[in-house]
């Protein structure tokens, strides 16, 4: 460049991404300095120059705007989203308003030609990209930018967007103060690029140091980074430097530049034999680079890429701030590994969501009166919270701690067991017949009228309640030892026997067990009946339209049988494990009104059950149907418990939504459903505070943790097998266990909650995280289902055989890969989805 490459103290205002001499992060910012580091151990990085921090600072002093900023800042009464909204515009408002210096924009210019074509413009905080804090996303950056003009209007926008509010709020949660943070900008030639992505030195979702992970796509990357594409994913082993696994996106996209901006998406043919976005060669070659930035840097980086027809190179790079101690507890081999998979699928089919702070207390009681009986085992127990981890922002997230026994406790352990055999009632069935009467008169006896108790009161109730839910899950472990032995035993015999790997003869000898779940959805299907005979059809579509929480009905029968439908069933929620804060139905009864008016029986014949004669004539075939009654009837259980549990909650979530009551008259608490995000401790000690200084700390609090709060928990899904060639029928995109035979084609529909409900039309594919009994109506109008978690016990599996429709579970990633509105065949017998044009 035309700039001086020995950078020196006298001109720290522009410096060029080739220049000599000591730099720091505070006067090029953090994405720039780790540039500048890259060129240094060798890497190739674009070519181009740094608007350092001193031409923010003079920018401000210029055009007066210290002041102003911080006038507006301390103004801000919360960090809530629409004052903070309200905030950022007025500050922003001032940059737009400012003017750049002549002689800064002349040198600005001078930049642009030496580059002699399009650039990049990007936000290089003095905070962004540190290893305890990445600020990733945060700021703005501009592509293609060909001329002076749109290029100081970049300038001064990556410099307003130090003020959005994810960005203020940010720093908030990271103690970072606001008129100490700078930003440069990082000015580079724009890299036509045919792929793109990240590369992760170390597996972001295990913690594996031994894992390289890599996202690629069709174009640029942007889009990719800011989540609108769905990337291909390659893990590739450190020490051979070989492909691991991949998840491979159904449809090429490329990412296309208009403008400045990355505005979108279109369709790139992929003519590679791999159909993958980048070849051998490229995953080689970044893998190569990975490594050797990881080593120069010393810790597991994020490192951003471009392949333009396999020349690859760098444009940035930051320290993975993902928590590596937490996660690393799949970086283990041999059965520890496969034990902490399978269990951490089974917390995901059951917490599929963050859950909210007051729930804290129910799963930690929940998992203590479990492992209670395990107490006198010898082994060591994780308690409650070891089961649960916290984040910042207050969402609870699920976390495998596996027990341990010591080489002294085997005796204790054994001798343990004896006393169990010796505990166990023969029958899972004496769950409901000795256990629900109790429950249900200690349900009658719970105080109704809370508004009468004062807080102290409500406090000792909120206890009683817990005890009362608790024990819903010391009864089941009572009665159900013998059925899980039970499941254990003919889970073994069938893989002896039948080499049952995926579990499908298993799923077919228990299908068509008399589940609650589907006594609902009889009574449910009955319900729509009448009204359907009953009422025009125009007040049956009137019904399902419904928006509000009061349902005009067509007469007073029907009203009368919704409502006795509603008393049985309204405390079911939208969660497979309810919680004090789960939407019940007896909330939503629009939800059900809508669920009585959709089709809940397509009249698809039910599949066939195995049959004796597909098993092999012998002494353990008969033993397989000597427990065949012992495993459904625990299967049967098993969804009476979980109806059990959910009426048991619903005391805790009275006492839940009194305290929000009572907080919101008091103050603190714009709307009193915030309380979800104080753990129960924190709510009644707000309740019970007497001073103003306190309810201001918890409003800051619940701020706070509304605008971390994350919309999933994503990040600890598990990594996909690689995917294989299907024998004889065509390329399978996606694998997954057969959980119910058969074959069906139709657009897939993406279900991630009970608000996507109504998307799913009769021949739709159903494509899901997992389900639970609130979502069984959808069973009746779709085609087949596609989930990516679950077994051959899970609601998915169960309820598909009972409404005769395919189902392949444990995809791991099917809601990420499979495309809204894509028509997909879906083979539920031998567990694998194709595109139709891949079908044989």
């Amino acid at each position: 460049m035309s700039f001086s490459r020995n950078h020196s103290s006298s001109d720290e205002r522009i410096i060029p991404l080739d220049a000599e001499g000591s730099l720091h992060g505070g006067i090029v910012g953090g994405k720039a300095f780790n540039l500048f580091k890259l060129r240094r151990i060798g890497v190739e990085i674009p070519r181009g120059f740094v608007l350092s921090t001193v031409c923010y600072r003079e920018f401000l002093i210029e055009n007066g705007l210290e002041f102003k900023i911080g006038s507006i800042l301390g103004e801000l009464s919360s960090l809530g989203a629409s004052v903070l909204a309200r905030g950022s515009d007025q500050i922003r408002a001032l940059f737009t308003q400012g003017r750049i210096s002549p002689s800064l924009e002349e040198r600005i210019g001078a930049g642009l030609s030496e580059i002699n074509g399009p650039v990049v413009a990007r936000s290089s905080a003095n905070s962004e990209d540190l290893a305890e804090a990445s600020f990733a996303g945060l700021h703005d950056s501009f592509l293609n930018i060909c001329t002076i003009t749109d290029l100081t209007h970049a300038v001064v926008q990556c410099w307003s967007s130090l003020w959005t509010p994810r960005a203020i709020a940010y720093r908030a949660k990271n103690s970072t103060p606001n008129l100490q943070v700078a930003m440069a900008v990082l000015i580079h030639e724009y890299l036509p690029s045919t792929s793109a992505g990240v590369i992760f030195t170390q597996n972001p979702v295990n913690g594996d140091s031994r894992e390289l992970v890599i996202n690629s796509t069709y174009g640029i990357g942007e889009s990719l980074v800011g989540g609108l594409i769905t990337p291909d994913e390659i893990i590739v082993s450190k020490k051979s430097r070989k492909i691991t696994q991949q998840c491979i996106a159904t449809t090429g996209q490329q990412s296309e530049v208009s403008g400045k901006e990355a505005v979108g998406e279109r369709d790139a043919e992929r003519t590679r034999a791999t159909g993958r976005s980048i070849s051998d060669e490229e995953i080689s070659e970044i893998a190569k680079l990975g490594m050797l930035i990881e080593a120069k840097f010393g810790r597991p980086m994020d490192v951003e890429w471009v392949s333009n027809q396999g020349r690859v190179r760098v444009v940035q790079a930051r320290p993975i701030t993902v928590n590596a101690k937490r996660a690393r507890w799949m970086n283990r081999n041999g059965l520890a590994h496969s034990l902490r998979d399978k269990l951490l699928s089974l917390l995901l089919e059951y917490f599929p969501a963050p859950m909210y702070p007051f729930d804290r207390g129910s799963l930690v009681s929940l998992v203590d009166a479990t492992l209670g009986k395990l107490e006198e085992s010898g082994l060591q127990l994780p308690d409650g919270d070891a089961c649960f981890s916290r984040a910042e922002s207050g969402a609870i997230h699920p976390r495998v701690a596996l027990p341990k026994l010591a080489l002294a406790s085997i005796p204790k352990f054994f001798k343990f067991l004896r006393k169990l055999a010796g505990e166990i009632e023969v029958s899972p069935a004496l769950f409901e017949r000795c256990y629900l009467p109790r429950l249900a008169h200690q349900l009658r006896t719970m105080p109704s009228n809370l508004q009468a108790f004062d807080s102290e009161q409500l406090k000792e109730v909120f206890a009683q309640a817990e005890k009362v839910r608790d024990g819903v899950f010391t009864a089941r472990d009572k009665y159900f030892w013998s059925g899980w032995i039970a499941i254990a035993a003919l889970q073994t015999i069938l893989k002896l026997i039948k080499g049952d790997k995926w579990g499908e003869t298993y799923s077919g000898l228990i299908a068509n067990a008399d589940l609650p779940t589907m006594k609902m959805r009889r009574e449910l299907d009955l319900l729509r009946e009448m009204l359907v005979s009953s009422a025009p059809q125009d007040l049956v579509k009137n019904l399902h339209e419904h928006e509000n929480d009061t349902i005009s009905f067509p007469n007073e029968s029907i009203r009368v049988h919704f409502e006795e439908f509603l008393s049985k069933y309204g405390s079911r929620t939208f969660d497979m494990i309810p919680m004090p804060t789960s939407k019940a139905w007896y909330d939503h009864p629009v939800h059900v009104a809508k669920a009585i008016h959709a089709p809940v029986d397509n009249g698809r014949e039910k599949p066939a059950r195995n049959s004796p004669q597909q098993l092999p004539r012998n002494a353990l075939t008969r033993l397989v149907w000597l427990l065949v009654p012992k495993v459904k009837e625990m299967v049967v259980e098993r969804d009476t418990v979980i109806r059990a549990y959910e009426d048991a909650t619903v005391p805790l979530r009275a006492v839940m939504n009194e305290v929000g009551r009572r907080l919101k008259e008091r103050g603190a608490l714009s709307v009193a459903s915030d309380v979800k995000f104080l753990e129960p401790s924190e709510a009644f000690a707000a309740l019970m505070a007497n001073t103003q200084g306190s309810l201001s700390e918890l409003q800051a609090a619940i701020m706070k943790r509304q605008f971390a709060r994350p919309a999933t928990i994503h990040n600890w899904r598990l990594p996909v097998k690689l995917q294989t060639q299907a024998k004889g029928k065509g390329f399978a995109i996606l694998t997954g266990l057969p959980a119910s035979p058969g074959m069906a084609s139709g657009k897939a529909v993406i279900v991630m909650d009970d608000s996507d409900f109504e998307k799913v039309k009769e021949g739709d594919v159903l494509v899901c995280v997992a389900s639970n009994p609130s979502w069984t109506t959808l069973f009746g109008r779709a085609s087949a289902v596609v989930a990516d978690l679950g077994g051959p016990l899970s609601h998915a599996s169960i309820v598909a055989r009972e409404f005769g429709i395919p189902a392949v579970l444990n995809t791991k990633c099917g809601t990420s890969t499979l495309v809204e509105g894509e028509v997909y065949v879906v083979d539920g017998t031998r567990g694998i989805i194709m595109n139709t044009h891949s079908q044989s």
